[in-house]
């Protein structure tokens, strides 16, 4: 038999020792922060659709089955939007997509601005933010959440640990108690508070009139 010449035995083994990288997988988290008109005002690199009223297209640069979808109704600054619902579905046969719906205060498509999170369940971490507000203004739960005041009706000031968490950050909120009693239904927007690390809340009613809420914040960055 033959020798095997050296240069081939050692190109053998070299190609045996290789090893396999799985295909990555999304990141932790991703969102967007989306004006009405469907401009990006800042978040991760994605492509925004703005199509009939009140409906819009993210579309992600990297597949994102298996993740969770939080998302408001909020503006990037401090404008104060309207009241409005926002509803959220994956795309049909296409992996990177998540379709937003956003409604006024009647349950009329509207246009809207509005935060968007994914998070994804494979690599679950914690928010940099997260917390439970009530509807007098107390902080109940907080995760990086200094304090709040409660300045009029429907207005709450969320205080954070983070200097630009509502100028480079998403953040969504949603009525929510952080007991077992079931809050009146309502609607909640965002903006920029009185600084950077400030977050303002507005709560409503169902039919959009200013109204005392508890609430549910997270902070994506």
């Amino acid at each position: 038999m033959g020798k095997i010449h050296p240069l081939v035995a050692a190109l053998c083994a070299s190609l045996i020792a290789v090893p396999s990288f799985a295909a990555p997988g999304p990141p932790a988290s991703l969102f967007v922060v989306v004006g009405a008109d469907g401009t990006l005002a800042r978040g991760s690199s994605a492509k925004i659709a703005h199509g009939g009223t009140g409906s819009y297209l993210v579309d992600f640069p990297v597949n994102i089955p298996g993740c969770t979808f939080i998302a408001g109704v909020g503006t990037a600054d401090k404008t104060q939007p309207s009241a409005g619902t926002i509803t959220l579905a994956p795309g049909a046969g296409n992996k990177n997509v998540v379709f937003v719906s956003t409604f006024d205060g009647s349950g009329n498509a509207a246009d809207q601005p509005f935060h968007l999170v994914v998070n994804c369940a494979s690599e679950a971490r914690n928010p940099e933010v997260a917390g439970a507000v009530d509807a007098g203004g107390n902080v109940v739960r907080a995760l990086g959440i200094s304090g709040a005041s409660h300045p009029d009706t429907g207005v709450y000031e969320v205080n954070t640990d983070i200097s630009d968490a509502s100028s480079a950050c998403a953040t969504p909120a949603t009525i929510g108690a952080a007991g077992t009693t079931v809050p009146s239904p309502g609607m909640v927007s965002v903006a920029q508070g009185t600084t950077t690390s400030d977050i303002e809340v507005y709560t409503f009613d169902v039919d959009g009139n200013p109204a005392d809420r508890p609430f549910q914040l997270y902070v994506e960055c």
